[in-house]
């Protein structure tokens, strides 16, 4: 049985782009862990001969800033609930290359039924923390604006405009900020409760700010208790003494008996 306003991972169709960058393969690996049960994946380049897809994924080799290409992938395979970006996240066209995936995967998630929590699907994009703004980076976001068509005049326009149509259109987007040094294992489980939890959209979520990887086990919760116990407070037993001044007078008045 489902928790309130979740679905669980094994129920999930996942799209991953960027599938051999560091945070894709610990992504992919993590769900799959998870009980994860339909992972399709993508990525601009094969992997190396010593390193195979899991079992249960379906890899494919696709240019992700070809919308042509990568639209006709969409197509061809079955319903996708939720779609993970972690292609290009520390290159200065991110911006630009997440736009174009997520405008091709509304296309697809559009066509899904509304789920019990009126919810089509999820969309989570991923910004890197690290970037450093030289003439290199703003020449390199450039080269790949003019490289795919993108008018760099109105792009800002239509990224706002694509953020109403998902919206309107029921899909869930959320963005996590990571860094070069972010736990990756923090990460995955972010991810997951972001892809299963079905009331969290809208979120931008940084991971410097100090998120902790919450034990699974009561074994381990109780050790961490144990390790920092809570400080008992001593409070100093004081008997009450009334003022020398003042005077007990009875309650009901007796009479003399003389």
């Amino acid at each position: 049985m489902n928790q309130s306003g979740k679905i669980a991972i094994n129920n999930l169709k996942t799209l991953i782009t960027g599938r051999w960058s560091t945070l894709g393969t610990s992504l992919t690996r993590n769900l799959i862990k998870s009980g994860a049960s339909q992972i399709y994946s993508v990525d601009n380049k094969m992997p190396q001969q010593t390193v195979k897809p899991e079992s249960i994924e379906n890899f494919t080799c696709v240019n992700l800033a070809n919308e042509s290409f990568f639209s006709n992938y969409l197509k061809h395979i079955g319903p996708i609930d939720s779609m993970v970006n972690c292609a290009g996240v520390r290159r200065s066209y991110n911006y630009y290359l997440t736009y174009l995936q997520s405008k091709n995967i509304f296309e697809k998630m559009r066509e899904n039924k509304i789920n019990e929590y009126g919810c089509r699907g999820c969309i989570i994009n991923l910004v890197h923390m690290s970037a450093q703004y030289d003439d290199q980076y703003f020449r390199e976001q450039d080269e790949f604006a003019e490289k795919y068509g993108i008018d760099t005049e109105k792009i800002d326009d239509e990224v706002f405009a694509l953020a109403d149509q998902l919206t309107g259109a029921r899909i869930r987007c959320n963005t996590i900020l990571v860094t070069k040094d972010c736990d990756l294992n923090v990460f995955s489980s972010l991810v997951k409760h972001i892809l299963e939890d079905q009331y969290v959209a809208g979120q931008t979520i940084n991971m410097e700010d100090n998120l902790r990887h919450m034990p699974k086990e009561w074994d381990e919760i109780a050790k961490d208790y144990h390790k920092y116990p809570p400080k008992k407070m001593k409070v100093a037993e004081e008997k009450y003494q009334p003022p020398k001044d003042h005077i007990v007078k009875p309650l009901i008045s007796v009479p003399n008996d003389s």
